[in-house]
C-alpha cells in the first residue's frame, strides 16, 4: 500500500502509518477542512476505526483557530446522540506541534458527494433527510445552554451504508456561552449555506435551519444555493426544481433571509414538516411565530403570562432571598452594620456637634444607599405589556410602581442574550433594544427562565409586528437570536475569517 503523506501549513507533517499518542495508527488522509486536517485511523488497542482531527499549531493563523478546536472538543464530550460523532480523546501531537481529536468514525458518503455522482433524489427523499437532520438539531437545540452546529452544510452530512443519517465536523460549534474578549467579530461558516446574521458573527437556533433549508435547495436543485437567482435576499429556488406547493411554502420559511421571518427552532420546524407529512396544506408564513414556541414557562416558575387579543402581559418575580446570592445576602448585611455604625458614630460625636452636623448625614445616606440597593436585589419584579402597537416596560419593587418605560412596537430591533455588571459580577439577561433605548430584563431569571423568556418575547414580538405591517412597508430589520452581549460579540477577536468552500 502506498504511503500517503500531508504536509500541513507551517510544515507539521502527518503520514498513514504513524502511531499517535502510542495507540491510534493512521491509516489515510479523509480531508482537509478550515480548522485541521482529519484521517482515519485504527484504534490498536481494540477500540476499532477512528476518525483524527489535527490542528497543527505550526499553521494558526490566530488563536481563534484553537479556541474553536477546544471549543469542538468540549462541547462532543457533552454529547450523546447516535447521529453525532461519538467524543474519544482528545492528545497532543507530538512535540507541541499541535493536537488530535479523537472520535468514533462515521461511515458513509456525504450528501455532496452523492449529488456530485449522479444521485437522482426526488421531494420525498429530501423531506425525510429534512425530517432526520431536525431531529439531530432539535437534541442540539434542547441542550442548556443550546448547542449551535453553525455550518450545517451538504459536506457535513452522511448518509450511512444502512441509508441513516449523521452530521459531522463541528468546528465551527458554538455553546451559546457569552464569550470574553475584543470587540470584533470573528465569521464562521460557509458561504451559500451560512445564515445571513452570522456575517455579522450571530448565531442562533434559526441561523441552523437557513443552512439545513439551503442544504435541502441544493438537493432539490442540484446547484449551490449562492448560484441561484434571488427575490428580496431569498434564495428563488423553483424555478430550478419541481416542488409542491405545501413544501415549497415550509422551504421558504427555512430560508428567510431576517431570522425573525424564519422558523424560531428546529423543534417549529419538525412539527411543521410532520403536518405536511401528515397531508396538513396550512400556510406557514401566515401562522404567527408565537404559535411555534412552547407557551408555557418551564415547570416550577413564577413566571406569570397572560395573552389575550394579541396582547401579552409578563410579569417577572423578584428573586427574593429565596433566590439571593451570596453576595446580595453580603451586602444586605454589611448595609446594617453601616447603619448600626453610623449611629453609634453620631451619638458618641454628639460632644462635638459641628462634627456630627458634618459626618453624620454622609454616613446615614451612604447606609441608606445600600440598603436601597439591597431591597432593589431582592424586591424588583418587571411586568412587560407587548401588542401590535406599544412595548412597556414597568419596573416594580414589593408590588408597587419604581419606574415605567415605553416606546413603539415596531422599533424594536434587537431581542437576545446580554450580560451585564450586578454588584461587581457578570449577571445574563434578555436584552431588548427600542431605539436609542435599552432594556435588560430577567437578571433573576435561572438559565431555563432565561431561556424560554427569550423565545416567548421574541416571537411574540416577531408576530405583532408583522400582522401590523401594511402591505409592501418597509419595516426596522429585528434579530432575534441567542446572542452573545453587545459589548462583547459571540466572536471576540481582531481577525475575521470566512470559509468560501461549497463544495
Amino acid at each position: 500500500m502506498a504511503v500517503a503523506r500531508v504536509e500541513m501549513k507551517g510544515g507539521a507533517m502527518i503520514e498513514a502509518g504513524q502511531t499517535i499518542s502510542n495507540r491510534y495508527k493512521v491509516l489515510r488522509h479523509l480531508g482537509r477542512g478550515g480548522m485541521g486536517t482529519t484521517w482515519e485511523a485504527e484504534d490498536v488497542g481494540g477500540g476499532g476505526r477512528v476518525a483524527i482531527k489535527v490542528l497543527s499549531m505550526r499553521s494558526l493563523e490566530s488563536w481563534k483557530a484553537l479556541e474553536l478546536f477546544e471549543r469542538e472538543a468540549r462541547v462532543l464530550a457533552s454529547l450523546d446522540h447516535p447521529a453525532i460523532p461519538r467524543f474519544i480523546d482528545s492528545v497532543p501531537l507530538g512535540q507541541g506541534e499541535g493536537f488530535c481529536l479523537i472520535q468514533a468514525l462515521i461511515e458513509g458518503r456525504s450528501l455532496d458527494e452523492r449529488r456530485a455522482a449522479g444521485w437522482s433524489i426526488d421531494e420525498a427523499e429530501v423531506r425525510r433527510i429534512a425530517r432526520e437532520v431536525l431531529e439531530i438539531l432539535v437534541y442540539l437545540q434542547a441542550r442548556t445552554p443550546p448547542v449551535i452546529h453553525r455550518d450545517i452544510k451538504p459536506q457535513n452530512i452522511l448518509i450511512r451504508p444502512d441509508g441513516a443519517l449523521a452530521l459531522v465536523d463541528f468546528g465551527a460549534v458554538r455553546d451559546a456561552a457569552p464569550e470574553e474578549g475584543g470587540h470584533a467579530s470573528t465569521v464562521v461558516g460557509t458561504f451559500g449555506t451560512m445564515a445571513p446574521e452570522q456575517l455579522q458573527g450571530r448565531a442562533g437556533p434559526a441561523s441552523d435551519l437557513y443552512g439545513l433549508g439551503a442544504t435541502l435547495v441544493f438537493l432539490l436543485t442540484g446547484k449551490d444555493p449562492s448560484a441561484l437567482p434571488q427575490v428580496r435576499l431569498r434564495i428563488d429556488f423553483r424555478a430550478a426544481c419541481e416542488v409542491s406547493a405545501p413544501f415549497g411554502r415550509w422551504l421558504d420559511r427555512m430560508i428567510e433571509p431576517a431570522p425573525e421571518d424564519r422558523l424560531p427552532t428546529a423543534r417549529a420546524a419538525l412539527d411543521a414538516l410532520d403536518d405536511l407529512n401528515r397531508g396538513g396544506d396550512s400556510d406557514e408564513g401566515a401562522r404567527p411565530p408565537a404559535a411555534w414556541v412552547r407557551l408555557d414557562p418551564p415547570a416550577g416558575s413564577l413566571i406569570r403570562q397572560e395573552e389575550r387579543g394579541g396582547r401579552l402581559e409578563l410579569t417577572l418575580p423578584a428573586s427574593g432571598l429565596r433566590r439571593a446570592s451570596a453576595r446580595t445576602m453580603l451586602l444586605g448585611a454589611l448595609s446594617v452594620f453601616w447603619l448600626g455604625f453610623a449611629a453609634f458614630w453620631i451619638k458618641m460625636a454628639g460632644a462635638s456637634p459641628s462634627v456630627a452636623m458634618m459626618f453624620g448625614p454622609l454616613l446615614l445616606a451612604a447606609g441608606f444607599w445600600n440598603i436601597w440597593i439591597f431591597l432593589r436585589f431582592i424586591g424588583e419584579s418587571q411586568h412587560i405589556e407587548v401588542d401590535d402597537e406599544r412595548f412597556a416596560l414597568e419596573r416594580r419593587i414589593f408590588g408597587r410602581r419604581l419606574s415605567r418605560a415605553e416606546g413603539l412596537t415596531r422599533d424594536i430591533g434587537h431581542v437576545g442574550l446580554s450580560t451585564i455588571q450586578r454588584l461587581t459580577r457578570p449577571a445574563d439577561t434578555i436584552r431588548v433594544e427600542l431605539g436609542v433605548q435599552s432594556f435588560n430584563l430577567g437578571h433573576q431569571l435561572s438559565a431555563p427562565e432565561r431561556s424560554w423568556l427569550l423565545q416567548r418575547l421574541g416571537a411574540h414580538v416577531a408576530a405583532t409586528r408583522r400582522a401590523a405591517l401594511p402591505a409592501g412597508a418597509s419595516r426596522l430589520p429585528l434579530m432575534i437570536e441567542d446572542a452573545a452581549p453587545a459589548e462583547q460579540p459571540e466572536e471576540a477577536q481582531a481577525s475575521a475569517s470566512i470559509s468560501t468552500n461549497t463544495r
